[in-house]
């Protein structure tokens, strides 16, 4: 649960070099759409801002348009869907 309002959420990460070239991420924040990133480089930033600053807890989902599976392309025998790594996230108070 936050101790101060979040008003913004920045979130930087990247994209496993073994994954299709271009990968679009959405952010929502407790069910309401946010932020899009469509990244054809490795790194991407986003940032969400939250319509009502609250103290109450919030959930942030980030969905990827596709994965990629390093076994199933004969790159290696991991068997895990990939999607990507967050590298920070941060919640930037009002």
């Amino acid at each position: 649960m936050p101790q101060q309002s979040v008003g913004r959420i920045v979130i930087r990460g990247f994209i496993p070099e073994m994954a299709p070239a271009e990968m679009c991420l959405d952010a929502c924040v407790n069910g309401q759409y946010q932020a899009e990133s469509v990244s054809a480089a490795r790194t991407f930033r986003m940032a969400a801002h939250r319509s009502a600053c609250s103290l109450e807890p919030l959930t942030l989902n980030i969905t990827a348009q596709r994965c990629f599976n390093p076994n199933r392309a004969g790159v290696n025998e991991d068997n895990r869907n990939l999607l990507f790594r967050i590298l920070e996230l941060r919640f930037l108070h009002v």
